[in-house]
């Protein structure tokens, strides 16, 4: 597989986490396959001091710093600029949040969905955490959250799917964006997410590309283990609030992209 992918992950605090998905991706992934590019929101809890070190162990991470939290919209902009401008070439970009844990072959899956549907634009796997279409539930209260125990369950996950028999791939109208693979070319065409937009973002870019004739796709037998929102729960956030007033923000920016809403 030829393919590469510029993985993008904001970390605001959070550090545990950030070093439960850091071990897990390097563990479960072709290092061939990916560039890291981690955008450090203004963290505080030894975060800056962890991705600096990161960078002596692993020579695909670039550490993009910010002096405030800019959101997710504007960290990934950042991230999404960098990229553009660079001279790395990129087949697709990868949203990943801070909070998932990831099985061995899950990179590899969803670019083999990408590449069974060339019109595809946007390819997501099904989790424990995540809107109720890719949603597969889980007894979380006696679910260990390891990578031993991710890559159980993922094959199980799996088998259960060919027993069921579940369709490997099913097109969407919408992807969350807490895992989301991401055609570069498309991507470019969007430009960059509105930067006060929040929780949002995958709704209007999947808006944007259903609009602009691509496909959006679920990988159905590819599961990521989520543990979901903890940026907002940690800081104690209103999820409702900021819900309800960035779905009429979706609105205003969808019609103005595209003039349909």
């Amino acid at each position: 597989m030829n393919k590469r992918v510029a993985i993008i992950t904001l970390c605001y605090d959070g550090l545990e986490f950030t070093v439960q998905y850091i071990k897990s991706l390097y563990a479960c992934t072709d290092i061939n396959l990916f560039d890291l590019y981690i955008v450090n929101n203004h963290s505080s809890d030894g975060t800056e001091e962890y991705l600096n070190y990161l960078q002596t162990v692993y020579n695909n991470i670039r550490v993009l710093k910010s002096n405030i939290n800019l959101g997710f919209s504007e960290g990934n902009n950042i991230a999404f600029k960098q990229i553009f401008e660079s001279s790395l070439k990129y087949d697709f970009i990868l949203e990943a949040n801070n909070d998932i844990l990831v099985p061995k072959g899950w990179l590899e899956s969803l670019l083999n969905c990408a590449d069974s549907n060339p019109n595809a634009a946007l390819v997501g796997p099904v989790s424990n955490y995540v809107m109720d279409h890719q949603l597969v539930r889980i007894n979380q209260t006696v679910f260990c959250p390891s990578m031993i125990e991710i890559d159980r369950f993922a094959e199980f996950h799996v088998n259960q799917c060919i027993d069921k028999k579940i369709p490997k791939y099913t097109r969407e109208g919408v992807l969350s964006g807490f895992c989301l693979l991401i055609k570069y070319d498309v991507l470019k065409s969007f430009g960059l997410y509105p930067s006060d937009l929040v929780t949002y973002d995958d709704n209007l870019l999947s808006t944007y590309c259903l609009y602009s004739g691509y496909n959006i796709y679920c990988d159905r037998h590819n599961f990521v283990f989520h543990y979901g929102s903890k940026t907002f729960k940690d800081k104690n956030q209103d999820m409702r609030k900021i819900m309800k007033e960035n779905y009429i923000r979706y609105i205003k920016e969808a019609n103005k992209k595209l003039k349909i809403l």
